[in-house]
């Protein structure tokens, strides 16, 4: 399966389309404009929403909290791994995720209750920013027998937060 996340061009905010690989719309995305803590809204395309994304004031490594209707389900949460490559934690509906990222791609694994990998080497998830595109595109390639659509869709805007430090 595959999800690409593209950010309009001309837009007040960050909004984005979420498309699978048949460019059927799978979500809507936007960021929420003047607030104290910048975040971003995963909406279903009916407009209900999903989850939102809350980041963290002054998080060095890009923390989050996710929430659904004021109440907390998850967050993510980096951590120093190496010079160059960066790791996060990802939990989520009681399922617990590693980001492993080097740039511009981003590996997913999947994490026991102790934060350790269950198999490092294979990832069940890959990001893949875009880089000669006029707007943020990012292409999220995954197993949905793995990971569900709706985490998919939430670590790649997640992702896109991270490209976008000055303004989260």
């Amino acid at each position: 399966m595959q999800l690409k996340i593209s950010q309009r061009f001309f837009s007040i905010g960050d909004k984005f389309n979420i498309v699978d690989q048949n460019d059927q719309p799978a979500f809507l995305a936007r960021e929420t404009l003047f607030r104290f803590r910048s975040n971003c809204t995963l909406y279903d395309l009916d407009g209900r929403e999903l989850y939102t994304l809350e980041y963290k004031f002054l998080s060095p490594f890009g923390g989050c909290f996710i929430r659904t209707f004021d109440s907390d389900v998850g967050m993510m949460d980096g951590r120093f791994h190496k010079p160059f490559v960066q790791k996060w934690r990802f939990e989520l509906e009681g399922k617990k995720y590693i980001l492993r990222s080097g740039g511009y791609k981003c590996k997913i694994f999947e994490a026991d209750a102790n934060w350790k990998y269950v198999d490092k080497s294979n990832p069940i998830a890959i990001i893949k920013k875009k880089v000669l595109k006029l707007a943020d595109t990012y292409i999220v390639e995954f197993d949905e027998a793995t990971l569900p659509r709706h985490m998919a869709a939430l670590m790649g805007l997640w992702m896109d937060s991270r490209f976008h430090k000055e303004k989260h």
